[in-house]
């Protein structure tokens, strides 16, 4: 855990009370979980916590209430509170770029008043309706066939967050759409999801906050190579593209209709991305109730965390016990 203003607070290491967190953990290292289940019968009712539909039991993990009362001092000392409004204020929490990271703004889409909640809709809506129009069959690739294949093509953020919750909720997949996810620059992983592929039932999806990661480019310009010498016309090929980026000119400029540019905010963090265009593929293969769900899940859970005292509040306490066991 980091002090919340660089320079104005002394490294969290050097307080008592982490200091006094560490003297307990070499107290309590000679009592097994057994005996402290042996001492406490009633552990397993209360040491837990809930939000409104997550039930958090932490009683087989090997801490004690003291534990806990030096853990929730620990956070009090790292001013996290006001760490924590700022993060929801978005004031500039990301201190390599010097950046605010809003990722709670693309979960309150449509529920928020701010200038960038309101940027977040209007991206939210236009790409809603482009995976309804392609799962009802509406948008189709150059020969007017309807897409049976999406190929997202992406790294890091912009592939492990959607092919996490695509590959969670496979029972809940459009029944004519099977959705793949190429991130390796190793031609085997293009060439393999491409051999279950028809070109002209084929749509990618470029993502690229930046549409300058060279594995990505790489890959869409062999996936754009692969449609040509399959018989689309080089002029059309474009329909079978969508991008998420933040680099809208360099979309354009490779190529994409802006119709299918779909921007991603330079403040999303690639670990939060799936909630903003990124998470593209998710629309399109669960649809968009699913996707609205998904973000109410997580509205709901940016609420608990920002609103609920610390003692019973699941980020928090999830965050603290992993601090327990460094």
């Amino acid at each position: 855990m980091s002090t919340t203003q660089p320079g104005k607070l002394k490294p969290i290491q050097e307080t008592s009370a982490w200091q006094d967190l560490q003297a307990h953990a070499v107290t309590l290292a000679t009592t097994t979980l057994t005996e402290l289940f042996a001492e406490d019968t009633d552990r397993g009712s209360r040491f837990n916590a809930n939000s409104d539909h997550i039930y958090f039991d932490f009683s087989k993990d090997h801490l004690t209430e003291q534990t806990l009362a030096l853990l929730l001092e620990l956070a009090d000392t790292a001013k996290l509170k006001p760490a924590i409004e700022r993060l929801f204020c978005g004031e500039p929490v990301n201190n390599t770029e010097n950046r605010p990271a809003l990722h709670t703004a693309l979960r309150s889409a449509g529920h928020g008043s701010s200038g960038v909640e309101h940027e977040v809709t209007a991206v939210l809506d236009r790409m809603l309706e482009f995976a309804e129009r392609v799962r009802q069959g509406e948008i189709r690739g150059a020969t007017g066939k309807p897409f049976q294949s999406i190929v997202n093509i992406g790294i890091g953020g912009s592939d492990l967050g959607p092919r996490l919750v695509v590959t969670a909720f496979a029972d809940l997949h459009h029944p004519e759409l099977r959705t793949h996810f190429v991130a390796n620059i190793d031609n085997d992983a293009l060439s393999s999801v491409l051999a279950q592929c028809t070109a002209e039932t084929t749509l990618f999806i470029v993502s690229s906050k930046s549409f300058s990661t060279s594995e990505t480019l790489t890959n869409a310009d062999a996936a754009r190579a692969w449609l040509c010498d399959e018989g689309i016309p080089e002029a059309k090929v474009n329909q079978h593209f969508a991008v998420a980026t933040a680099n809208n000119a360099a979309a354009l400029a490779w190529g994409i209709n802006t119709e299918q540019v779909f921007a991603v905010g330079d403040w999303v963090g690639g670990r939060f991305s799936l909630w903003s265009a990124i998470g593209l593929p998710i629309a399109l293969a669960l649809g968009r109730d699913v996707f609205l769900q998904l973000l109410s899940g997580a509205r709901e859970m940016d609420k608990h965390f920002r609103d609920t005292a610390f003692a019973d509040n699941l980020p928090v306490l999830h965050g603290l016990q992993a601090i327990w066991h460094i």
